[in-house]
């Protein structure tokens, strides 16, 4: 029986529970989820064909259920399934110490440093980079 031939074609999952849980029409409904399941990407209808196949009433109840107090209350009364791979928690990884900013200069005492060294003479001028460029490399 495919998709489009079966009497639920179409249906909500809600319509669909609901035939499930009726005598007459839960082949019909389990034949539409399991097809249903084969094709969709929705865990929900996954979940429910699974359900089916495991004649879970109480859980197909709760997804024939319409309303929200009516569904809150048919998802209390199924029992919660232990999950079957605990796997523990990773700790988080610590984050990196951020940089530490270097202050910004003073744009006073920047300007009084270019007065200076644009008043060097030639050989002090030449004296001062090359002191700087070593000092930059070490």
């Amino acid at each position: 029986m495919t998709l489009a031939t079966n009497k639920f074609a179409g249906s909500t999952l809600t319509q669909v529970a609901n035939g499930y849980l009726v005598a007459k029409t839960r082949k019909e409904a389990l034949a539409y989820l399991s097809a249903k399941a084969e094709v969709t990407k929705r865990k929900r209808w996954i979940n429910a064909a699974k359900a089916a196949a495991a004649g879970d009433d109480l859980r197909m109840a709760a997804y024939a259920a319409e309303g929200r107090e009516a569904t809150n209350a048919a998802w209390a009364a199924v029992p919660r399934e232990p999950k079957a791979d605990v796997t523990p928690i990773k700790p988080k990884a610590k984050a990196k110490a951020k940089a530490v900013a270097k202050p910004k200069a003073n744009p006073s005492a920047m300007d009084a440093l270019t007065a200076q060294v644009l008043a060097l003479d030639e050989a002090a001028f030449t004296a001062f980079t090359t002191k700087l460029i070593a000092a930059k490399r070490s």
